[in-house]
C-alpha cells in the first residue's frame, strides 16, 4: 500500500490540517495528525463553503485528487459521508478537549440524530466532556423518549442526574 496524506480544510477556523494514513502490521492502520497551516481568506459563519479534501499520494502518482464535499443549504442532519468524515476528525484528536471542540463544531452545522449523538459520545473518555457534548447535541431534540437512551450511556450517577435535570428543564 502506498502512503497517503489527506489535507482537510477547515474554513471556520481558517486552518488546513494534514493527516497521514499509517500502516501498523497487516490489518491495522491509523490516521495521524501530521501538520497544519493557517489559510488566508477563511470563511466565517455567515458565509459558509463546503470543506475541501485533497488526497496527496506520496509515491508514484504526482497528481493530488481534490474533492469538495457538498453541504446542502439549509443544513439539517449531516449526510452519512459528511458525518463519517467528521467522526474520523473527532476521533483523530489526541485529547478530550480537542474532541469536544471538533464535536461542537459538527453540531453547529445542524442537528444530529440520536444514533449520531451516541457515536460521538463513545469517542470521549471523560464523563464531563460527554456531558457537555450531550447537552449541546440534545438541546434541539424534541422527543423525550430518547433522553433515557442518552442518559444510559453515562456511568456516574451524579452526571446522569445532571443530564436528567437538563432534560427536565427542556420540557
Amino acid at each position: 500500500m502506498k502512503n497517503v496524506n489527506t489535507t482537510l480544510t477547515f474554513f471556520r477556523t481558517g486552518k488546513e490540517c494534514v493527516f497521514a494514513l499509517n500502516k501498523h502490521g497487516k490489518k491495522k492502520h491509523t490516521m495521524d495528525y501530521d501538520s497544519e497551516k493557517k489559510i488566508d481568506g477563511f470563511l466565517n459563519n455567515t458565509n459558509q463553503q463546503a470543506p475541501t479534501i485533497t488526497n496527496n499520494p506520496t509515491s508514484a502518482d504526482p497528481q493530488p485528487v481534490t474533492t469538495t464535499v457538498p453541504t446542502p443549504e439549509p443544513v439539517s442532519t449531516p449526510t452519512v459521508s459528511a458525518f463519517q468524515t467528521a467522526l474520523t476528525n473527532i476521533a483523530a484528536q489526541p485529547t478530550d478537549e480537542g474532541k469536544l471542540t471538533a464535536a461542537l463544531a459538527l453540531i453547529q452545522n445542524g442537528t444530529l440524530n440520536v444514533s449520531q449523538i451516541k457515536q460521538v459520545l463513545e469517542l470521549f473518555s471523560s464523563e464531563q466532556a460527554k456531558l457537555t457534548f450531550a447537552k449541546k447535541a440534545c438541546a434541539q431534540l424534541k422527543d423525550p423518549k430518547v433522553y433515557a437512551e442518552i442518559i444510559s450511556l453515562f456511568m456516574s450517577q451524579p452526571v446522569k442526574q445532571d443530564l436528567q435535570n437538563f432534560f427536565q428543564g427542556k420540557r
